[in-house]
């Protein structure tokens, strides 16, 4: 069940300001959807970004956000979206937005977007289940999971998110284990969105 509304430019009272929450890379498919309709972000929210700039407009801080109580809030984020919405409910926001429309009813200039923003708009649905999730309280839904089938790489990648290469001794992961808990995890959620299967490299796994 949906319970957001999407930004849309032609119900939008031009004299409150806009706030995107979610300075990465969703945060920057709203900043080309609302520059694509004519207009732009006054800013950009984030717990977790220290920069003061992104995008070129100003970052404000979490506690900063209390004196925008009537202006607009544009959750640009899948992961915990519907916490941060509640959130927002809490602190008295009354104009709490998703990221439909700008997706899915504005032409977003496809170069003007790094990688990975380019990646998300090609695969916007994921964002669009992620909002229409059922929100229960005895609703289990995941945004996204992530299974690693193997510990074993050939590079040695500084950034590796990972940390494959701090595995002293980097092992295969057992496939019908995996089947057995991936199975318990089914018949205890009601919903994911994606699923990443990750390594490691993959190639060296046998089958």
């Amino acid at each position: 069940m949906k319970t957001t509304t999407g930004f849309c430019p032609e119900k939008y009272d031009k004299g409150e300001k806009i706030i995107i929450y979610g300075a990465s890379s969703y945060g920057e498919l709203a900043f080309w959807g609302l520059k694509q309709n004519g207009l732009s972000p006054d800013y950009f929210r984030d717990r977790a970004v220290i920069k003061d700039k992104y995008m070129g407009i100003p970052v404000i801080r979490p506690r900063e956000v209390e004196k925008f109580k009537d202006d607009y809030i544009i959750i640009a984020s899948a992961d915990y979206f519907h916490e941060i919405k509640n959130h927002f409910e809490k602190k008295g926001m009354q104009h709490i937005y998703d990221l439909e429309y700008l997706l899915l009813d504005t032409e977003i200039e496809i170069d003007k977007l790094t990688k990975r923003a380019r990646d998300i708009f090609m695969n916007k649905s994921n964002y669009i289940d992620v909002i229409y999730q059922n929100q229960g309280i005895n609703n289990i839904n995941f945004t996204r999971i992530q299974y690693v089938v193997s510990e074993r790489c050939s590079l040695r990648c500084r950034d590796c998110t990972h940390l494959m290469q701090f595995y002293q001794h980097p092992q295969n992961i057992n496939l019908d284990s995996y089947k057995d808990s991936f199975d318990k995890l089914l018949s205890v959620t009601d919903s994911i969105s994606e699923m990443r299967i990750l390594g490691g490299d993959s190639h060296p796994h046998s089958t």
